[in-house]
């Protein structure tokens, strides 16, 4: 499906320009002489300017993204990831979870359980 997307994508975005240049004459077009329309210079130029603010919202849309997700990767989160151990309860300290946490509180050095 993606395949045939981009090859019609490909084929219309490619035939309209091989179609619209094939009406003009090359000798009045290499000469200089070629005149357009009032409307087609105007939606020309119309074309020209949102494509370059569409290019500037996207630059400035991509520099805001990315200072984003650089404070998001940056901003302390609240405790120190390298102080903490995690382990999965087996046996019997997952039957009696109270008394295994009181006992693990008790260790020095075990700041909270």
């Amino acid at each position: 499906m993606l395949v045939a997307v981009t090859l019609a994508t490909g084929l219309l975005a490619g035939s309209y320009p091989a179609f619209y240049l094939s009406g003009f004459t090359p000798l009045t077009t290499l000469k200089g002489n070629f005149k357009g329309k009032v409307g087609e210079i105007f939606i020309r130029k119309g074309l020209v300017v949102f494509q370059f603010m569409a290019s500037i919202i996207l630059i400035i849309s991509v520099l805001v993204i990315k200072k984003q997700v650089n404070f998001a990767l940056n901003k302390p989160i609240g405790y120190e990831k390298n102080n903490i151990i995690h382990f999965d309860l087996e046996a019997k300290a997952s039957e009696n979870t109270t008394s295994f946490f009181n006992g693990l509180r008790t260790l020095p050095g075990v700041v909270d359980a």
